[in-house]
């Protein structure tokens, strides 16, 4: 009985406020959206131009003038201010569209509004989904490094009790360098991990077009289990 996904507004999808507030700021800031955006009102523009061409345009023209006549050129032997005025309208430059070739640019003109339509729709659907990703991607990295840390501090515990082994002469010199190794390796881990944190968070913050704010960041994988029900397939 669960909605298809696609039916599903993003909104309605992704339902931790954290991760909504970050998916508003990329789709606020996103510069590839905003030229989507940008290309709709275009072909809108044109749409709206081809349509008007198919009906004739009206225009009015008025024009006035007052000049004084010299007495020698007056019949009353007077000289006179005389005052025109004339007002034209008529229609302006108009083809006349015998074989619908105004028609089809109108419809070509629409087909493009409608496919520009889809393509901001399709730019704002891939948007949502990489900035969802990659936060999740983010989050998982911070459930990573906290568990890197927790390892190098069991590692550091085990090398504490090995070294008051070796001093007490129960444990021997290769188990203590054993130890030291393991030590190393978890801390080489960790650095791994802390720099993949570094490389996902650049990469979400190009998303966003911006800084992720502190507030914003993901605490751990808390936020994959806040998910909504969607229909199987």
């Amino acid at each position: 009985a669960a909605p298809a996904a696609a039916e599903l507004d993003w909104r309605e999808f992704l339902l931790d406020a954290r991760l909504r507030a970050v998916v508003e700021q990329a789709l606020a800031g996103n510069r590839d959206l905003r030229v989507a955006a940008l290309n709709v009102e275009k072909a809108g523009a044109l749409l709206r131009i081809q349509r008007a061409e198919v009906s004739p345009g009206i225009g009015a023209q008025g024009a006035g003038q007052r000049y004084r006549l010299p007495e020698k050129m007056t019949e009353s032997g007077r000289a006179e201010t005389v005052e025109q005025y004339t007002v034209e309208i008529g229609f302006l430059s108009w083809e006349i569209d015998l074989f619908g070739r105004l028609r089809s640019l109108s419809a070509s003109a629409l087909e493009q509004y409608l496919a520009s339509t889809e393509g901001e729709r399709a730019v704002r659907s891939a948007l949502v989904a990489a900035t969802a990703s990659s936060w999740l991607k983010l989050a998982a990295d911070v459930e990573s490094l906290r568990l890197a840390e927790a390892t190098v501090a069991a590692q550091l515990d085990a090398l504490g009790m090995i070294r008051a082994s070796r001093d007490a002469g129960v444990a021997s010199d290769l188990e203590l360098r054993q130890a030291e190794s393991q030590v190393e390796a978890a801390r080489v881990s960790r650095a791994q991990v802390a720099g993949l944190l570094a490389t996902d968070r650049h990469a979400l913050e190009l998303l966003l077009g911006g800084p992720l704010a502190p507030e914003l960041e993901p605490a751990g994988l808390e936020a994959v289990a806040a998910k909504a029900e969607v229909a199987a397939g």
